[in-house]
């Protein structure tokens, strides 16, 4: 309990103090007092506005106001455009005369002033003086008499004996500066002479020129021999001449089947169903051209009442072009037309063959017919 209180408390009870009690509460009071003193004597100088009084409460400005305040002064000092509308009467001046004004501005001499007075040369000396100048510079009759030794030139006359004497000079041809043939670069004389026979020995010689041979000797020109005939090695790449035995060799060998055609009418018995037989005679291995392979099968004749297929094998791929539908007949001959067939093949190696088959039996018998294709393959 604070000393303060017990003292109030000894006061409101009427109980007599202890002396020590009694200097304690006097101590405290003087305390208290000390600092109600310091607070008293700070808070008339403290300038920050410690009880937060606004510019409306005093009447005043805001913050800043002065300042724009003299900024503006400040423009309207500087304004030289008499922002007041002064007259000259309020500064007591006289009013300003338009008449001076625009005599000063007169610039059409209001005041007469003459050539002779400003020393100038009367009007139109100028163009006298220009008419009379250009004229001279137009005369090419030497008005000045300048002579020929004046300027350096030569007399007159002189330059015309030059230019004949020069021109007689150059239409000499006797050789007048002595010039020898090897100075220019030349054969001497006759040399020419020896030259052309040469030339014509060379052109005229059809057995040995340049040592060209009809033989296929290498790094030597080729010529035709007596009997117009030249030899040449085997050919190495694609560009190089083919000799006849490559050619041979080549025909033989590689385009065996080249333009060709094959026309076969045997039978074929199917003696299984549904399996693919081979046609006798068109099954073809050889190197073709690039090229269509054209296949026309003209007729059947069949025993046998079921449909048929003929299809193209070209490398094991196979190309169904024609299939033959059942038209009812029982055991009865049938002739069938057909439109031809075209497939297009690479150059190179290629198998061929043209297949057909019977896809049923016919009342359970053990082959599904007998046919016999017309067909003619060509390529």
């Amino acid at each position: 309990m604070p000393i303060i209180n017990k003292v109030n408390s000894h006061i409101l009870k009427k109980t007599p103090l202890t002396t020590d009690q009694t200097t304690a509460s006097t101590s405290l009071i003087e305390q208290k007092i000390d600092a109600l003193q310091g607070t008293y004597t700070d808070h008339p100088n403290d300038t920050n506005n410690p009880h937060n009084v606004t510019y409306t409460q005093i009447g005043a400005d805001p913050f800043g106001a002065a300042d724009a305040i003299n900024d503006l002064l400040d423009v309207h000092k500087n304004n030289t455009t008499n922002p007041h509308n002064v007259t000259a009467a309020q500064v007591g001046a006289e009013p300003a005369n338009n008449n001076i004004q625009t005599h000063i501005s007169n610039t059409a001499n209001p005041h007469a002033v003459t050539a002779a007075q400003v020393g100038a040369d009367p009007s139109g000396s100028a163009s006298a003086v220009q008419t009379n100048l250009t004229t001279h510079i137009n005369n090419k009759t030497n008005p000045h008499a300048v002579t020929a030794i004046q300027v350096g030139a030569d007399p007159s006359g002189s330059a015309s004996a030059v230019q004949t004497n020069l021109t007689t000079h150059i239409n000499n041809k006797t050789n007048p500066h002595a010039v020898t043939a090897a100075q220019v670069g030349a054969d001497v004389s006759g040399s020419a002479a020896t030259v052309q026979t040469n030339l014509e020995s060379h052109i005229n010689n059809t057995t040995t020129p340049h040592n060209a041979t009809s033989s296929n000797t290498a790094n030597t020109l080729l010529i035709r021999d007596a009997n117009g005939r030249s030899k040449i090695n085997n050919p190495v790449d694609d560009y190089d001449i083919v000799n006849l035995s490559t050619l041979n060799s080549t025909l033989n060998t590689n385009f065996s089947y080249n333009r060709k055609s094959v026309m076969v009418t045997s039978k074929v018995t199917m003696s299984t169903v549904n399996t693919w037989v081979d046609v006798p005679g068109l099954s073809i291995t050889g190197n073709f051209q690039a090229g269509y392979l054209n296949i026309l099968c003209d007729t059947f004749w069949y025993v046998g009442h079921n449909d048929i297929f003929v299809r193209l094998v070209i490398d094991n791929i196979a190309y169904i072009w024609r299939h033959y539908e059942y038209a009812g007949q029982d055991y009865c001959t049938t002739h069938m037309i057909t439109i031809p067939y075209s497939k297009y093949i690479t150059a190179g190696n290629h198998t061929i063959k043209v297949q057909t088959k019977c896809p049923v039996s016919h009342d359970n018998e053990t082959d599904s017919g007998t046919i016999q294709p017309l067909i003619l393959m060509t390529w």
